[in-house]
C-alpha cells in the first residue's frame, strides 16, 4: 500500500473552481482511456459520444441539505452547527420528517458546553424559538432540537440553514450555491456534500442518454462532511474512513443485476456510486460468509478495510459480483418491510483493488492526498498490465494541470473507462 505523499501534487489556488460555470455542461472533459493511455479533451456535453452503447449508467440521487446553522448562546454569541447524520430517528427520511423533536451528530464551533441550549427565533413565528440543546460535546457531538410548529424538520433547516459548500472554497454560501451545488437528478435528501460528478449533467444531457438507448439507475450515498478531509497520517492505512449511510431500492437492484447478467457495460458517475456498488458485493459475500441469509437488512454495515478480511476467506478466490448481489435480493425479499437496502460503509478502496462491477467512471479532480485520489489510482490501475503500466493517477493530473482543467467540486471533469 502506498504511502500517503504518494498522492501528493502542486494544486496552485488559481486552478480551483471557487463558482461553477454558468452552464453546466460547457465543463472541459478528460477522457482517459485505461488500456491504451491515450489522454483525450472534450466538452462535458460530448459526454454520450464517449459513452458505450447499451451502457448503465449509474447515479448518485443524494440531494444536499442545508446543513449549517447558526444559533444563539445565552450570551448572544453565535454558535454554528453542523449537521453530520441523523442519530434518532437514524432514517434519514423518518428523521427529515420528524415534526417536533430530533437527534442529530453534529460538529458545533463557537465555544460551546455541554448541557448547553442553544435557540434560534424562528422565521414562521417569532413569537417561538427553535432550541439545539448540547447532549454531548466532543469531537462528534450529539444535539437534541426542537421546536413547536407542526413542521418538518426539514422544513425548518430549509428555512434557516446554510448550504455546506466545501471548506477549500474559502468562502461563504451565496443564495445561488442552493441550485449549483445540487444535481439536477437530486431526490433523497440527507447529504451534506453533493455528490460533484454529477454536477455537470443537464436535462439535454439526460436525453441524449435516452436517445442512445443508456439507461440510468439511481442508488443513494449520503456524503458526509468526512469526503473533505485529507489524509494525514503517514500511511494510508492508518487515515480513519468516515462512514456513510448508502440506499439502493429493489428495483434498482434488479436493474443491476440484470445489466450484469446481459454484459452491459457500467458507468459510475462518481467516487461515491463506486464505493456504494462495490459495498455492495462485499456485503453480499459477508452474508454468505455468516450463512446468514435471514439477516435483517437494516444491519448492514462494511468496515474499512474488512474486505480483506473477507477476501482471505475466500482463499484468495475474488468473489463474484453476480453471486454477491443475488444474495442482498434475497435478503431484501427475506425482509417483506423492507423494499429499499439500507446500510452503512466505511470501506476504503486503495491500489491494489479489483473492481467488480464498474467499467467506467466520470469524476471530477480531487484534492491532494484524499481518499478519493487513491480511489481513482485504484481504478486506473485495475486494467494496466503490471509489466506494461500505461497510465497512472499522475499522467491524468499533469495533463489536466497543463490544459487550464478546473478542479475540486464546481470544476471541470474526466471520463476514465
Amino acid at each position: 500500500m502506498h504511502e500517503t505523499s504518494y498522492y501528493d501534487y502542486v494544486l496552485p489556488e488559481n486552478k480551483i473552481a471557487k463558482f461553477p460555470l454558468r452552464t453546466r455542461d460547457k465543463s472541459k472533459l478528460l477522457f482517459a482511456r485505461r488500456k491504451t493511455g491515450t489522454l483525450e479533451h472534450y466538452k462535458f456535453e460530448e459526454i454520450c459520444e464517449l459513452l458505450p452503447h447499451n451502457a448503465l449508467l449509474i447515479r448518485n440521487n443524494a440531494k444536499v441539505i442545508p446543513a449549517r446553522l447558526l444559533f444563539q448562546k445565552e450570551t448572544g454569541a453565535t454558535a454554528e452547527i453542523f449537521l453530520l447524520k441523523p442519530l434518532f430517528p437514524e432514517n434519514y427520511e423518518q428523521n427529515l420528517n420528524a415534526t417536533h423533536a430530533t437527534q442529530w451528530e453534529v460538529a458545533l464551533r463557537g465555544n460551546v458546553k455541554q448541557g448547553t441550549t442553544l435557540r434560534m427565533t424562528d422565521p414562521h413565528d417569532t413569537q417561538k424559538a427553535i432550541t439545539a440543546h448540547v447532549i454531548k460535546k466532543d469531537a462528534q457531538s450529539m444535539v437534541q432540537f426542537e421546536w413547536s410548529k407542526n413542521r418538518t424538520f426539514n422544513e425548518i433547516i430549509e428555512s434557516i440553514g446554510a448550504m455546506p459548500i466545501p471548506p477549500y472554497l474559502k468562502r461563504k454560501a451565496v443564495p445561488s450555491d442552493r441550485t449549483t451545488y445540487q444535481t439536477i437528478y437530486a431526490a433523497n435528501a440527507g447529504a451534506v456534500a453533493a455528490p460533484t460528478a454529477g454536477l455537470h449533467f443537464t436535462p439535454q444531457i439526460m436525453q441524449n442518454l435516452l436517445t442512445k438507448k443508456i439507461d440510468t439507475l439511481d442508488i443513494t450515498l449520503h456524503v458526509g462532511f468526512g469526503t473533505f478531509k485529507p489524509i494525514t497520517s503517514k500511511l494510508l492505512s492508518d487515515h480513519i474512513m468516515h462512514e456513510e449511510h448508502a440506499e439502493i431500492t429493489q428495483p434498482a437492484l434488479a436493474s443491476l443485476i440484470d445489466a450484469i447478467e446481459s454484459n452491459r457495460k457500467i458507468i459510475a458517475i462518481g467516487t461515491t456510486v463506486v464505493r456504494t456498488i462495490e459495498s455492495l458485493v462485499w456485503l453480499g459475500m459477508k452474508i454468505n460468509a455468516s450463512h446468514s441469509a435471514n439477516t435483517k437488512s437494516n444491519a448492514l454495515a462494511l468496515g474499512q478495510f474488512e474486505h480483506n478480511t473477507l477476501n482471505q476467506t475466500l482463499k484468495g478466490n475474488e468473489p463474484l459480483a453476480l453471486h454477491s448481489l443475488k444474495n442482498i435480493w434475497n435478503m431484501i425479499k427475506n425482509d417483506s418491510a423492507e423494499e429499499t437496502l439500507r446500510f452503512k460503509t466505511a470501506l476504503m478502496i486503495v491500489p491494489p483493488y479489483h473492481f467488480h462491477v464498474i467499467d467506467g467512471l466520470i469524476t471530477n479532480f480531487h484534492q491532494p492526498k484524499s481518499t478519493l485520489l487513491a480511489l481513482v489510482d485504484a481504478f486506473v490501475q485495475n486494467a494496466n498490465n503490471n509489466q506494461h503500466k500505461k497510465i497512472d493517477w499522475r499522467t491524468i493530473y499533469d495533463e489536466a494541470l497543463r490544459n487550464e482543467y478546473r478542479f475540486l467540486s464546481y470544476g471541470d471533469s474526466s471520463f476514465i473507462y
